[in-house]
């Protein structure tokens, strides 16, 4: 099967296509465990890429374990002892109505499409009822179990706080979760993202920063989630270079009646009213940083000279930011990915280890 028309249409890096074909021809059966896998030259042919793409996909699923290199006689295909035909996607809310989780939407399109493209069917399970009943599996969902209709589940969002349930499963499981302490977790890298931010706003020339988050409270943090680590990275990395915070430039969402673009706006005109403000401002997350920019621009602070910013933003979402601003981006496929790998990761019995995602900082080039 050549996949050459396929290469230009798809954002994805060709060797992270080249992964997904392979993937898909071993779920199929079409490489059997011991199988000895063509050149790569051969495959490069057959696959219609460049012997460099196939080379890298195989050392990554080589890592993953789905092959084994035996020295002078070639590359073989290793077997597993759980097969996967159906995968379940289980999210702690409904959340097809609210703009304030289209990250959530994309991030579910990106497992289908990837578990689809490896040859596994998926099944979505939203469930709408209110946090302090989902301490218990839908019975629905229960039931797709222990009939093996669903041989492993991925979470991409969780509403309740209480995990047992899900902590008690007997299938492959890879959660998406600020809740520390649970197995098989993928969760932001919140110090890393306070690095580079500080480290951008420090060679800009900034003496001081402020934040404004939804990322839960700093005076009362959940101690099962990883809040207080979002809130530490950042005092630690403001200390790391030299740049003055205080309390009244760290501004929480501890409501839950505005929305979070309402939110930034608002806390963003209140620190552009303080006496004494920051010369740098971090904001997370994107729906938090377009009330921000509104407020920006309501107010006509000069962005080049008064004040620098970094913004958060998903890839896949893009919002207008008319003024001068660096950006940290979330890669919805870099966390697909690191769910998917994650659960097969376990069908190999493997130790799963927890998963931080790392951001990337660029800058939006309005001058």
């Amino acid at each position: 099967m050549r996949i050459t028309s396929l290469l230009a249409a798809k954002s994805e890096p060709v060797y992270g296509q080249v992964m997904e074909h392979i993937r898909r021809l071993i779920a199929s059966g079409a490489w059997p465990p011991g199988m000895k896998i063509p050149r790569n030259i051969v495959l490069a042919e057959q696959i219609g890429t460049s012997t460099f793409s196939i080379q890298t996909a195989l050392e990554h699923l080589t890592r993953e374990g789905l092959f084994i290199r035996k020295q002078g006689l070639g590359t073989y295909v290793k077997g597993t002892e759980v097969c996967l035909s159906s995968v379940g996607l289980y999210c702690g809310d409904d959340f097809s109505s609210s703009p304030e989780t289209q990250f959530t939407q994309l991030l579910c399109r990106d497992l289908r499409r990837k578990w689809v493209n490896a040859g596994i069917a998926t099944r979505f399970w939203p469930d709408d009822r209110i946090p302090s009943e989902q301490t218990s599996m839908p019975a629905s969902l229960e039931r797709a179990i222990r009939r093996r209709e669903i041989q492993a589940l991925v979470v991409p969002l969780l509403n309740g706080d209480d995990l047992e349930w899900l902590k008690e499963l007997r299938i492959p499981l890879a959660m998406l979760t600020s809740s520390k302490g649970v197995p098989f977790r993928v969760a932001p890298d919140w110090k890393q993202m306070s690095l580079v931010a500080l480290e951008r706003l420090h060679a800009q020339g900034c003496r001081s920063v402020g934040l404004i988050t939804n990322q839960g409270t700093t005076t009362d943090p959940d101690p099962l989630s990883d809040v207080p680590d979002f809130f530490n990275g950042f005092l630690d990395a403001s200390r790391k270079f030299g740049l003055e915070t205080r309390k009244e430039w760290m501004r929480t969402k501890e409501d839950h009646q505005s929305y979070f673009e309402e939110f930034g706006y608002r806390e963003c005109k209140a620190i552009l009213a303080l006496k004494e403000r920051p010369d740098g401002l971090v904001v997370f997350s994107d729906m938090v940083a377009r009330g921000v920019v509104t407020a920006l621009l309501a107010t006509r602070v000069s962005i080049s000279g008064d004040l620098k910013l970094v913004l958060h933003r998903n890839d896949h979402i893009p919002y207008v930011c008319p003024v001068p601003a660096s950006y940290l981006t979330t890669t919805i496929g870099d966390v697909g990915s690191s769910l998917i790998e994650m659960i097969w990761a376990q069908v190999r019995r493997e130790a799963a280890r927890e998963k931080l995602i790392p951001f990337s900082i660029t800058d939006n080039g309005v001058v």
